[in-house]
Order: structure tokens, then sequence, then C-alpha cells
């Protein structure tokens, strides 16, 4: 899963070339079909629910298209953002650190490893993403069981 507005002419799943197979332009979500990965990695875990304001959460990416990862350490500041824009709306989970370019559709995860949100929008100091409950109603059908 990644947010929709990273579609392009080719999408890459941990070095492997996928193929959008679900899109949500409303909530910004995506789901790329990757037939050969790796078996010996595992896919992350949709969490039960939304992170709780003042939960401890990581967000994950390749910002600014390096090689390697950033993870970006925050705290919830809020899980109900409104986004008074035209057409935005929310709910949004709101983290107290800014994404980095490039971070856009990496996961947001909690303590156990869980995603609760995947990074859409940021500034500077504030990071917004769609959170677990909206992911589960959209895109959850695409998501392994527990």
């Amino acid at each position: 899963m990644t947010a929709a507005h990273c579609d392009g002419d080719r999408l890459w799943v941990d070095r492997v070339e996928g193929r959008a197979i679900s899109k949500d332009t409303k909530k910004d979500l995506m789901v790329v079909e990757v037939k050969e990965l790796d078996p010996a990695k595992e896919a992350l875990v949709l969490a039960a629910s939304n992170p709780g304001i003042g939960d401890e959460v990581m967000s994950i990416g390749y910002g600014y298209g390096l090689e390697r990862p950033f993870f970006r350490k925050a705290m919830v500041s809020d899980n109900a953002v409104m986004i008074p824009e035209s057409g935005i709306g929310g709910p949004f989970i709101g983290v107290d650190s800014g994404f980095i370019g490039g971070q856009s559709g990496g996961p947001v995860v909690n303590r156990a490893g869980e995603v609760v949100s995947i990074v859409q929008r940021a500034s500077d100091k504030l990071g917004i993403g769609v959170g677990a409950d909206i992911i589960r109603e959209r895109v959850g059908r695409f998501f392994p069981a527990k």
C-alpha cells in the first residue's frame, strides 16, 4: 500500500516492479501488487485501530529518493485532524514531526510495528496521513489477517 499521489508510469516495491490494483484518490490510498517479492520478508500488519493522542510512532520511507530509508520518531498530536480545503476533509492522523520529501506512501508504525497510518502530507513541523481505521475501511481487504 502507498499514497495514490505516488502513482506513475512505473511503480516499485522493494526494487521490484508492481502494478496498481486499487486506487482511492479521495483518501489518497493505492494498493500495489508485486508478484516476486522476497518470501523471507514479512508483510506489515495493519493495526486494529487508529493510534491515540500521545502515542509514539515512527515513519519509514525513502526521503529525498536516497538508497536507504529514513526513520523518524514522533508523537501523535491529533488523531482526528480535519483539513478545511475543498475536498480534502479527514479525519487524518497528525504527528509532531514533519515528513521528508519522498516519504509519501510509506508506513507510520506503532511500537508493535503495526501500520497505524501512511505518509501523505507534511510541513516542516507536522506530518499527516489517514489512519488504520480508514485504511481498513477502504483497502483492508488487501491486508493479511493477523
